[in-house]
């Protein structure tokens, strides 16, 4: 959807439909971000329909950070595939080694082992038939001691293996979003 929507306002642009029979869009709309030298390419379209669809009124600090975002997707070396450990998945497994340590209380571990599977089944999601051998789709769901260290650790082996697949700037993008919001759930319960 994000897509058409984006392409009617390219071609509504390029040719510069002014006259109500021409204009394909039949409301107002209005340019998030300054005219670029990129625009027509594949990567900002699918960024800017995600970004246009998911964020309802973004703000000039969303803005720039989506053009730094994609600028920095156009400029690697490879537009189409980058690796996981863009994303400092080291910093992820810090944090859940630190987690070790408090998994004594149960209520901890109910929180801890939920955002836990909620990350596991979004990685299944954007992976799909990606996914390494030996990845452990279904982790523990028991809130013990023994059995939350085991879905911690689990979980540590499962993105040392993402680590060595290959996504799409979309994938990644979408991963990104992800990923930031599990690290601040994770930053909460620590």
């Amino acid at each position: 959807m994000a897509d058409m929507l984006v392409g009617a306002y390219r071609k509504q642009e390029k040719y510069a439909a002014s006259d109500d029979n021409t204009i394909l869009i039949p409301f107002k709309v209005t340019s998030m971000i300054d005219t670029l030298d990129f625009q027509n390419q594949d990567t900002f379209l699918k960024l800017y329909g995600l970004v246009s669809l998911t964020m309802k009124a973004p703000t000039k600090k969303d803005l720039t950070a989506f053009k730094k975002v994609l600028k920095n997707e156009l400029d690697s070396d490879s537009h189409q595939y980058q690796k996981v450990n863009h994303y400092n998945s080291n910093t992820i497994r810090t944090k859940l080694t630190k987690a070790k340590n408090k998994t004594d209380a149960e209520e901890f571990n109910r929180k801890l082992v939920k955002i836990l599977v909620s990350l596991n089944k979004f990685f299944i999601k954007i992976y799909g038939v990606k996914l390494p051998k030996a990845y452990i789709k279904n982790l523990s769901q028991k809130y013990n001691h023994n059995n939350c260290n085991r879905t911690i650790t689990n979980m540590q082996r499962n993105i040392n293996k993402l680590e060595k697949v290959q996504l799409n700037t979309y994938k990644i993008f979408i991963l990104k979003l992800c990923l930031k919001r599990f690290t601040k759930q994770l930053d909460k319960l620590l």
